[in-house]
């Protein structure tokens, strides 16, 4: 099952969320949702880390540490629309 501090777990857990889905299977993750009647496609990476530093930079290699290939290529686009 999901862990209960997942991302997908947390906004299940949103009341302005009105659908979710989560699509690891994609060649991106992501979770597809209906944020107060917006259709939102979120892409994400799942980082071992327990806490995310504020102004983490994507932009260095370090980041790819450990990711599998799903992940990579999500970080990718965010470094290559930069």
């Amino acid at each position: 099952g999901e862990n209960k501090e997942s991302l997908y777990c947390l906004l299940e857990g949103v009341e302005d969320v009105e659908t979710i889905v989560g699509v690891p299977e994609a060649i991106v993750p992501e979770i597809k949702m209906v944020f107060l009647g917006v259709e939102i496609d979120l892409a994400f990476v799942s980082l071992e880390l327990d806490v995310i530093p504020r102004g983490v930079d994507v932009m260095k290699p370090t980041i790819f540490r450990n990711l599998d290939d799903a992940s990579t290529k999500s970080l990718n686009g965010v470094r290559v629309a930069a």
